[in-house]
């Protein structure tokens, strides 16, 4: 029996309750597809889900409740920010299957990035985004954040930055592991140019705590025998776009 015949008996069989809320409709795809019908009355509703459906090979419905299933789907919902635009929906379930099975994911421009929304199965898989605040995906630092935190919560992800200045030409964030290791740094964010789309020779590098950030400034970094140099974020105006230097 298709989904619209199913509906269509289902619109008669609901038609005696005065407030049946007209044509049932259905939401999701696959195995997560559901037929939803509607009543203005409690007593009707519950009436109409007491037993199951004979005529449609004993279909048994259930009390919905949409907000209690966005609140589910919010807790098992990570945001991905800063995604290269060249990296495919193929690359990012590939990188966030390692946390957990992907239920499904979808992504939005965002300027010169797109932001993704990894959907887990289970909100356990989430408690690793707790502490854990980029994944790396084809090489590039992609900033991760669980959709249940508070604006306070994203904040601090955003509160101590400083810029790691001079990268050699095409240097990906990858490439600045173990430097980030050394200096505690939560995530390692190189940006991208407007006009060429190559990366900028400095990376954002995002710190838990002011503390940590002022004791990084002061270890002398290098990659691949270049040496690098420290700065605030309000600097980034008087590096060179080519080279980082001031």
């Amino acid at each position: 029996m298709t989904v619209s015949i199913r509906i269509q008996t289902l619109d008669r069989e609901f038609s005696s309750f005065s407030s049946y809320g007209s044509k049932a409709t259905t939401q999701g795809s696959g195995d997560t597809k559901i037929i939803v019908v509607y009543f203005r009355s409690k007593p009707d509703m519950e009436k109409a889900i007491a037993a199951p459906i004979a005529s449609l090979h004993n279909l048994q419905f259930h009390e919905h409740d949409p907000s209690a299933k966005k609140v589910d789907e919010q807790l098992r919902t990570l945001v991905v920010t800063d995604i290269p635009l060249f990296v495919t929906d193929a690359q990012l379930r590939g990188t966030f299957s390692r946390y957990g099975i992907v239920a499904h994911c979808r992504t939005r421009f965002s300027k010169l990035y797109r932001t993704a929304y990894i959907v887990f199965d289970s909100a356990a898989s989430m408690e690793q985004f707790d502490t854990t605040w980029a994944v790396l995906c084809t090489g590039h630092c992609l900033r991760v954040c669980p959709a249940s935190h508070s604006p306070d919560q994203r904040a601090i992800r955003r509160a101590h930055v400083a810029l790691l200045a001079g990268l050699p030409r095409g240097s990906v964030a990858a490439d600045l592991s173990e430097i980030a290791k050394e200096v505690s740094a939560k995530s390692v964010n190189i940006p991208f140019s407007y006009n060429s789309y190559n990366p900028k020779p400095y990376p954002y590098v995002h710190f838990s705590f002011a503390a940590t950030k002022e004791s990084a400034m002061g270890i002398t970094c290098a990659l691949k025998s270049t040496g690098l140099t420290w700065h605030e974020p309000t600097e980034v105006s008087s590096l060179c776009h080519r080279c980082g230097r001031p």
